[in-house]
């Protein structure tokens, strides 16, 4: 059973976070016309080789090449299902070609087991504008 007590301290900061969220909204408003490029620099594209040794990773963990290209291009988003294979969506063009149908989502398998997959195929294609995959 609630106290009375608590009640008001519920009810002190329910009105707190009223009066205080629209001072913090303020602050970073999203809008088309905003220059972004400050906070956004463009980096340059690097070898699948060369990329590994861009990440930061924390101590304790490895990153390791599993794919790349020819097996696949333009990746956004990946899932693997209950046997290891790889569903990747590939948006080719990113957003800027949407109406040419030219995403797709590829298979690939590891058949000799060593960590790194093997073959790619096209699981679907002429897809808008792909941007997820769910094994299930």
């Amino acid at each position: 059973m609630r106290r009375m007590g608590d009640f008001r301290l519920g009810r002190f900061w329910a009105l707190l976070m009223f009066a205080v969220a629209p001072a913090f909204a303020q602050q970073s408003v999203d809008s088309i016309d905003r220059d972004y490029s400050q906070e956004l620099p463009r980096t340059q594209p690097l070898e699948p080789k060369d990329a590994l040794a861009s990440f930061r990773i924390h101590a304790g963990f490895h990153i390791e090449l599993v794919a790349a290209e020819p097996l696949v291009f333009d990746p956004v988003a990946m899932a693997f299902d209950e046997s290891g294979r790889l569903f990747v969506v590939e948006m080719r063009g990113y957003s800027e070609r949407r109406e040419e149908l030219i995403g797709a989502i590829r298979f690939l398998e590891d058949h000799d087991g060593d960590g790194v997959f093997d073959t790619s195929s096209v699981y679907a294609d002429k897809l808008a504008w792909p941007t997820t995959v769910a094994c299930y």
